[in-house]
């Protein structure tokens, strides 16, 4: 159960540090080097250096987007996230929903954590 716990404060950490607050260099502490992003694009998915990029990259182009609403399921190394970000949205859509400017997007994001060694 512990663990499970510890799982969902490391990806609180994760959404409220490095994709809210861009502290970035916060990665190398949460990630491992051979993180995988699926939702990125082809060349921005594997790797803790690509993972950095893009998270820089999503940060400058909509700074003042956050949550304002999160949920938090975990089960083994596994934890699921249901939110709800907040923001001025560049982009015409986000994963293929239109983005409101400003406006509100519902999303559902699943995390995969190391097994202890």
């Amino acid at each position: 159960m512990a663990d499970r716990e510890l799982n969902k404060a490391t990806v609180r950490r994760f959404l409220d540090d490095v994709s809210d607050d861009g502290e970035v260099d916060l990665i190398d502490e949460l990630c491992t080097q051979d993180v995988i992003n699926h939702a990125a694009r082809p060349d921005l998915q594997n790797g803790i250096e690509s993972f950095k990029t893009l998270m820089r990259s999503i940060h400058e182009s909509q700074a003042d987007r956050h949550w304002t609403e999160q949920h938090y399921v975990a089960e083994d190394d596994l934890v699921i996230v249901y939110g709800v970000r907040e923001g001025y949205w560049r982009a015409a859509s986000f994963r293929g929903v239109s983005t409101p400017n400003p406006g509100q997007i519902a999303t559902e994001l699943a995390h995969m954590l190391p097994s202890p060694a």
